[in-house]
């Protein structure tokens, strides 16, 4: 099974995302945009993994602490530059604690045989660009979308191993396992 560990948003901060993707749209470049109920921060990838392994993530996992993290979605860019476009992405601060909860997790699993992930960079994925047809216009609809700040207050309490599999309307997210913060 195809798994990833993640933390989920709230439905009020995947609408305002949701508004950020339609603001942007689609006019300037072709861009596959995440599903509303989709949007979420991935926090590890870990591929196609066998039942047996599976159930032994899931033990490591439980095994990680970590107390509440307050942070807010407040940043929209493309990666791997905004003029070179594959990427689009909403990103969150203060992004130190989620990059400890990150190596928490990645060093947990590195134990069994998971490769670290070097480049993790906290975002938000909201689209994947295929081709930009106007560059410049692109760039506008991206810093209008942006223009005059926002920010989305989020409380991290908890992340789990989700499984992805394809449904007929594109990939379908099942939980496997919640992990809970403990509180402070």
């Amino acid at each position: 099974m195809r798994l990833f560990v993640a933390i989920d948003l709230p439905d009020s901060i995947k609408k305002h995302l949701a508004g950020l993707q339609k603001a942007i749209g689609d006019s300037h470049a072709s861009i596959k945009w995440v599903a509303t109920d989709n949007i979420h921060l991935t926090l590890k990838f870990l591929g196609e993994v066998e039942d047996a392994m599976a159930e032994r993530v899931k033990g490591k996992l439980g095994e990680i602490p970590f107390t509440p993290i307050m942070a807010a979605v407040r940043d929209l860019g493309a990666f791997p530059s905004e003029n070179n476009p594959r990427v689009v992405w909403a990103g969150l601060s203060p992004a130190s604690r989620i990059i400890e909860l990150q190596e928490r997790i990645d060093s947990s699993l590195a134990g069994l045989g998971f490769p670290k992930d070097d480049r993790f960079t906290v975002h938000i994925t909201l689209g994947r660009v295929k081709a930009v047809t106007d560059k410049k216009g692109f760039l506008e609809r991206l810093r209008h979308a942006r223009a005059g700040g926002f920010e989305y207050p989020l409380k991290i309490s908890d992340f789990r191993l989700k499984r992805s599999f394809l449904g007929d309307r594109g990939p379908v997210y099942q939980d496997l396992a919640v992990y809970k913060a403990k509180q402070d």
